[in-house]
């Protein structure tokens, strides 16, 4: 934990905040495109920057096996939401380049 705040601290506050949107962007501007996702809250300024929560129209599970030989991992929804919905993060540890593959391979994989 302590090298993740010493790392974090180099970065800085606003290049975090700045990268955070960037990533969210992508993948809201994705999912806002895609036929097979839905983004569930209509309001921008209610979405979440750090989970991204998608409306599914195949299996959640099947978008996780799909992403799986690609060493891509984001989760499912919860309790009734576990295969209508995933989840993206979307952390300070993510790096815009992995969101952009991401991003890249659902659309290739998904559409």
């Amino acid at each position: 934990l302590g090298h993740v705040a010493e790392e974090m601290n180099k970065k800085g506050i606003e290049t975090i905040r700045e990268e955070t949107e960037t990533k969210a962007r992508l993948i809201y501007d994705y999912l806002a495109t895609s036929q097979n996702f839905d983004i569930p809250v209509q309001e921008p300024s209610h979405r979440s920057l750090t989970t991204i929560i998608a409306n599914t129209k195949i299996p959640a599970s099947d978008v996780i096996k799909k992403l799986t030989p690609y060493d891509m991992v984001i989760g499912s929804g919860y309790g009734n939401y576990k295969e209508t919905q995933i989840r993206i993060a979307n952390f300070p540890t993510h790096t815009v380049s992995q969101v952009q593959a991401l991003v890249y391979k659902l659309k290739e994989l998904i559409g």
